[in-house]
């Protein structure tokens, strides 16, 4: 349905673009696009051997500095992209493929979109992303959304990878330390709660002010030792 829509196949045209300069380590690159037969707009990017995310938050093996380590480098690829003005919109453990070299890249930048000073006087009330990972403003639109939003959804994500579920999922609201017997590895989780609650506020402006922020919090809490 939404690829007959003439205005969301101008937008897609146009981040396809976008999207294709973007050229970092930790972000699949597109590398051509076009209209299929059937006139659905599509883009390719390279294939990477690797698993999502979402199969890591289900392993029992992967240590704590490992996966900070894979949240540093999800961070520096989000930082890049806001840097170059794109929102992704849809950060999930979905979203993060990380190969058998361990090298982190973010994909699926298909409802991003490309935040310019104009954004907030849109009147685009299109509901887009996944809604565990949602802030409450995306609800509103994405007109509505900004870089605080993908950072709300990292704070989400970074919770579902270190404690296995996410927050709405701790029963009374404490966390899950189970996965970590190790004293050391529980008092990194402790010491990442504060960083995750301030990324999920649901006020924009409690939350970090940019991703770099957040990675600098990591950086301090792994104390180099990633």
């Amino acid at each position: 349905q939404l690829s007959q829509d003439t205005q969301l196949q101008t937008q897609f045209e146009q981040e396809s673009s976008l999207i294709a300069k973007l050229n970092h380590p930790n972000i699949i690159q597109v590398i051509d696009r076009g209209i299929t037969d059937q006139g659905l707009p599509f883009f390719v990017m390279p294939y990477v051997k690797s698993i999502s995310l979402d199969a890591i938050v289900e392993r029992d093996d992967i240590n704590i500095n490992r996966k900070i380590d894979i949240l540093l480098q999800l961070c520096s690829a989000l930082a890049y992209a806001h840097r170059n003005g794109i929102i992704h919109r849809d950060i999930k453990p979905q979203n993060v493929l990380v190969d058998y070299d361990g090298i982190v890249r973010l994909v699926d930048f298909g409802i991003s979109g490309y935040f310019t000073a104009n954004t907030g006087n849109t009147t685009d009330d299109r509901v887009m992303g996944t809604e565990e990972y949602m802030p409450p403003e995306q609800h509103s639109g994405v007109s509505f959304t900004s870089q605080a939003s993908d950072i709300y959804s990292l704070g989400m994500l970074m919770h579902k990878l270190l404690f296995g579920v996410l927050p709405s999922e701790c029963p009374n609201g404490l966390h899950n330390l189970k996965p970590y017997s190790n004293a050391t590895e529980q008092a990194y989780l402790k010491a990442m709660i504060p960083v995750i609650k301030q990324s999920i506020s649901p006020n924009a402006f409690d939350r970090p002010n940019t991703v770099a922020d957040v990675r600098q919090q990591l950086l301090v809490i792994a104390q180099g030792r990633h």
